[in-house]
């Protein structure tokens, strides 16, 4: 089991009051009152050591060094703390997207990114979407007294003035992770999404609000590698999330833990019983959360304005090995043939290891850097299949 899956059963167990080996993860209270976690940070690299936790999930786990000053480690989760500051977004969920991320209130003690107020969850997807090996933070805040509405266990329905927070965190060479950037979602009155990004300074201290009429390159560096992370443009944002089965990307049935949802139940309508992704075997299993985490926000058959062929667990095997192309994003041929990666349409567009121009990149936003492990897995996945 991951470090990071740990944490979080050791925080329901808290909550829940549950004891035995689930509270395994020590947690310590700042003089503030929030809760920061001793933990192993969480990527969304996959497994550098392939190792598979006892969701079927993926995970590389590495030791949290000393000293760092940012946000090292899982979110973190304090339901003692300090409520959030008069005057921000999260105190008046109703107020204008601010300008400065200072003003939304989500890191009173920044650039110490280990505080956050009370009344902010975290949530951590089991399949986690591939952001160029970056770390994040996922929050949940809803105003209080409301609830959201989980009738469909696959799309979960949001109350006005609910808050959706997601920092990206890059390793910054010496084990400590540094801010690029900080997306924000508020649900309106109208029920549609605004949506805003903050980009941080290089020093990890402060953030200010991007124009996202297009894509905002902020140049990172992984494993010596130098590139340009790029925010997407406010309507590829909309494109993803208005096209997925639930708009709130990671916050469904399949993508959270038992525990989690038991620490998320005052803020649902109805209990929630997990369906997570499995398998006849661990290959199988991890390929199908590969697609749940980059691929069903579009491949899952729906009208959505970036729908296309479903790639939910229980048909996308149907809908892939031996079948043709039938989008008009992607080349004509066959997305899975058995046996041979380097005839498969789909492998062709994940890995990007092809030079056809009409095999467009899969995901088509927000990977400025392959996921070299699932890449791999996928591969061998495809030649073991046989016809």
């Amino acid at each position: 089991m991951s470090s990071l899956r740990q944490a979080w059963l050791s925080t329901a167990c808290v909550l829940l009051g549950c004891t035995g080996s689930d509270a395994s993860t020590s947690a310590t209270e700042d003089t503030a009152g929030a809760t920061t976690t001793t933990t192993a940070a969480e990527t969304d690299t996959g497994p550098a050591t392939s190792s598979v936790d006892d969701t079927g999930a993926t995970d590389e786990t590495s030791a949290v060094p000393t000293g760092c000053r940012s946000g090292e480690g899982p979110a973190p989760f304090a339901p003692d703390g300090a409520a959030a500051a008069p005057g921000t977004l999260l105190a008046d969920p109703s107020a204008p997207l601010p300008d400065d991320l200072a003003d939304v209130g989500i890191y009173p003690a920044a650039p110490d990114l280990t505080v956050v107020p009370s009344g902010v969850v975290p949530y951590d997807p089991s399949w986690p979407l591939w952001s160029n090996g970056s770390d994040k933070h996922r929050y949940l805040v809803l105003p209080p007294g409301t609830q959201i509405d989980v009738g469909d266990p696959s799309a979960w329905r949001f109350p006005a003035g609910a808050v959706l927070i997601k920092t990206f965190l890059y390793d910054d060479g010496e084990g400590c992770a540094v801010p690029v950037e900080t997306r924000v979602m508020r649900m309106t009155e109208d029920g549609t999404w605004d949506f805003a990004a903050y980009g941080w300074d290089e020093t990890g201290d402060t953030a200010t609000r991007l124009d996202l009429t297009l894509p905002v390159p902020r140049p990172v560096q992984v494993d010596g590698e130098s590139f340009d992370h790029h925010v997407p443009a406010e309507i590829d944002c909309r494109s993803c999330h208005e096209t997925g089965v639930g708009d709130a990307l990671g916050l469904d049935a399949t993508q959270l833990s038992q525990a989690q949802l038991q620490m998320l139940q005052p803020w649902l309508s109805a209990a929630v019983t997990p369906t997570p992704v499995t398998a006849s075997d661990e290959e199988t299993e991890a390929i199908l959360g590969m697609f749940v985490g980059n691929c069903v926000h579009c491949h899952n058959g729906g009208d959505g304005p970036a729908a296309a062929f479903d790639l939910r667990p229980d048909v996308a095997l149907a809908n892939t090995i031996d079948q043709p192309t039938e989008s008009s994003a992607s080349a004509a041929g066959i997305r899975i043939v058995p046996g041979d990666p380097d005839s498969s349409i789909l492998f062709a567009a994940y890995s990007g290891e092809t030079d056809d121009p009409e095999v467009s990149p899969m995901p088509p936003v927000g990977v400025d850097r392959r996921d070299a492990v699932s890449v791999e897995r996928l591969r061998t996945f495809i030649e073991g299949l046989r016809r």
